[in-house]
């Protein structure tokens, strides 16, 4: 009988693979959803997972992350998820310099510039002044050097997509769903552009758009990004869906 392996499975993501109190539980995050089947198929000796999910990490530092982490875990893996975007694309009032720039303000002066850059935010983006975190083509660059690595050195890679907003989030920040669905496009240029098929893109930003009258079963609505329990299972069965044609 062949002696069981381990599982060896890498996660980069922003703060939408982290749970939420009191909406998100640990347990109910897509990467504990698929270490919880990957157990139950006793097909592995174990999971090791490398969780590098982070709240406001954009492709730039997950990146970075993951180079640093070769030096430790090493290149080769059975499968690592990408779950980045939304930090890069939502549109900005101002350019993150200047953001940075009033963190650390007094908080006399502080405190009227964060009021007026979140009630005047819609009208100074709607004027065509907004800035994103990660312009697209600098993002393209990050994620098609991404994906060439891991694409070569992982049985699997699974690029979640970036979630649509809600109403309310699009109305206060205006050009957020374009922006979304602009940078959504790049990612599966990127995995298009790699030829590899080993490669998939989990596309729930389309699963939500077709829905997109109960959006508040997909997205959290007070800030109309992070996901709702719902959607991380969605993300699982869908993952689990592959792995399973994989290895049937």
């Amino acid at each position: 009988m062949d002696q069981k392996q381990n599982l060896h499975v890498r996660l980069y993501s922003d703060s939408l693979a982290l749970p939420r109190p009191e909406s998100v539980a640990f347990s109910e995050r897509y990467i504990s959803i698929l270490k919880q089947w990957w157990v139950s198929t006793n097909v592995y000796a174990d999971i090791e997972l490398v969780d590098r999910s982070m709240g406001g990490q954009s492709i730039l530092t997950l990146s970075d992350m993951y180079n640093s982490d070769v030096c430790y875990f090493g290149p080769i893996g059975d499968i690592m998820i990408i779950h980045t975007g939304v930090v890069d694309c939502a549109p900005r009032p101002v350019p993150i310099r200047v953001r940075n720039f009033i963190s650390v303000l007094p908080k006399f002066l502080k405190d009227p510039a964060v009021r007026f850059l979140h009630n005047y935010r819609s009208r100074i983006q709607k004027s065509g002044l907004m800035w994103k975190h990660v312009n697209p083509e600098e993002f393209s660059a990050y994620y098609s050097s991404f994906l060439k690595k891991v694409g070569n050195n992982f049985s699997r890679v699974y690029c979640i997509s970036i979630a649509p907003t809600n109403p309310a989030t699009e109305l206060h920040s205006p050009g957020y769903m374009a922006s979304v669905k602009q940078y959504n496009e790049i990612i599966k240029n990127c995995i298009k552009h790699t030829g590899k098929k080993n490669i998939y893109y989990i596309d729930i930003y389309t699963t939500i758009i077709n829905n997109y009258s109960n959006i508040n079963l997909y997205i959290l609505p007070d800030d109309g990004h992070h996901l709702t329990p719902y959607t991380h299972r969605l993300i699982a069965e869908e993952i689990i869906q592959r792995e399973t044609c994989i290895h049937s």
